[in-house]
C-alpha cells in the first residue's frame, strides 16, 4: 500500500422511500486494513423475495 495513511470510500444512493438522495462516507485507518478478508454477508432473501439486512452479521469477518 505504499505511503498511503488511510483509505476514504464514498457511496451514494437514491432512496425510493424517502425520495432523496442519500450519501455515505467512512473512514479507515492502515491499520486497520486487512488485506484479502472477506466480510459476512449482511443479506439474506425473504420467502417473498424482498432482501432483509441482518445487522447482527455486521462487522464481522466470514470465518
Amino acid at each position: 500500500m505504499g505511503d498511503l495513511e488511510g483509505l476514504g470510500p464514498i457511496g451514494s444512493k437514491y432512496d425510493d422511500v424517502a425520495p432523496q438522495t442519500v450519501h455515505a462516507r467512512k473512514s479507515y485507518e492502515r491499520s486497520s486494513i486487512r488485506i484479502g478478508d472477506r466480510y459476512a454477508e449482511i443479506l439474506r432473501a425473504t420467502d417473498d423475495g424482498r432482501l432483509k439486512i441482518d445487522n447482527g452479521r455486521f462487522p464481522h469477518d466470514e470465518a
